[in-house]
């Protein structure tokens, strides 16, 4: 007769703990970019003058990873809870998918994957928008789809494997060995729109800043505004979240646990520049074009007599 009572590692504890308290000070940026994006956004949608399809869709973005992220930190404290009632033991008789999760259980990693795929979709938005007018938009954009639909698989993959795992399985099912190659495939967008953008802006503060000089669109092209634009934050937690998982130890559920909350607050924050009209829009290669044409020193003309 199987046991239905799950023993974790001892060490498991402690690094459980420590990622949790670092997903809960990830979860206070989330909610302070949260309540300053909704003011800006709110601010444009009820003035007739302002309101546009985009400020409404980009409310309601910043509204659902709110709640998912909101989501994901209790069902993560719940784990923790049953950890810490259990000593190191789950009881799996109730509900034997809940305790199996990388995140929290089955339920915050469903929580983790749809923010995954709401962070690479804004992502995927603002490379179009930086490559407006670009040659290589169209193949900017075959390469979104592509990716986002390996995102999706792997995704969708994960969520399954997460609640079809459980040790009453007679071959349970690798859950991270899914979540490696699902943090692998998101690491992998990730990197590829990160260059994409941060190329793009790089080729235009070197234009705008031969031409007009360093001040001149420096909140566009800023190095800051590359990081922030290109999401570079994600890639710095991906990179230690692949590394572990492909090692198997238990440290993993320290990134782990905070990673959806920072994917959450690189995006937010990303919106919270477009908000207050500091983000690369349609227009800004247009404008910095014109720009440098306006300020561009007028040859003398040759032939004119005194």
């Amino acid at each position: 007769m199987q046991s239905n009572v799950y023993c974790l590692p001892d060490a498991y504890g402690t690094y459980l703990l420590r990622g949790h308290i670092l997903a809960g000070i990830a979860y206070g940026i989330v909610l302070t970019l949260s309540i300053h994006c909704s003011q800006l956004l709110m601010n444009r949608v009820l003035s007739s003058n302002t309101r546009t399809r985009q400020a409404i869709l980009l409310l309601a973005y910043v509204i659902c990873v709110f709640v998912l992220c909101t989501l994901m930190i209790a069902s993560n404290a719940h784990y923790v809870q049953r950890y810490s009632s259990g000593c190191g033991q789950i009881d799996l008789s109730t509900n034997a998918s809940s305790a199996v999760g990388a995140i929290g259980g089955a339920f915050g990693d469903t929580c983790y994957v749809l923010t995954n795929w709401a962070v690479d979709g804004l992502l995927i938005w603002r490379c179009l928008v930086i490559y407006q007018g670009s040659w290589s938009r169209r193949w900017i954009f075959l390469i979104s789809i592509l990716m986002f639909v390996c995102s999706f698989a792997v995704g969708s993959l994960l969520i399954v494997v997460a609640f079809r795992n459980s040790p009453f399985d007679a071959e349970p099912l690798p859950l991270y060995q899914v979540l490696w190659i699902h943090s692998s495939v998101s690491m992998g967008i990730n990197t590829v729109f990160t260059v994409a953008i941060t190329g793009r802006l790089l080729v235009y503060r070197s234009r705008v800043t031969k031409l007009l000089g360093s001040k001149h669109g420096s909140h566009f092209i800023s190095i800051v505004n590359m990081m922030i634009e290109s999401a570079s934050l994600v890639i710095m937690f991906l990179i230690p979240v692949v590394i572990l998982c492909a090692q198997d130890t238990e440290v993993l559920v320290v990134p782990l646990q905070a990673l959806s909350q920072i994917q959450a607050v690189a995006s937010l924050w990303i919106i919270f520049r477009v908000a207050q009209g500091k983000a690369w829009t349609e227009d800004t290669s247009e404008e910095l074009v014109s720009k440098s044409i306006a300020f561009r020193p007028e040859e003398p003309e040759s032939g004119n007599s005194s």
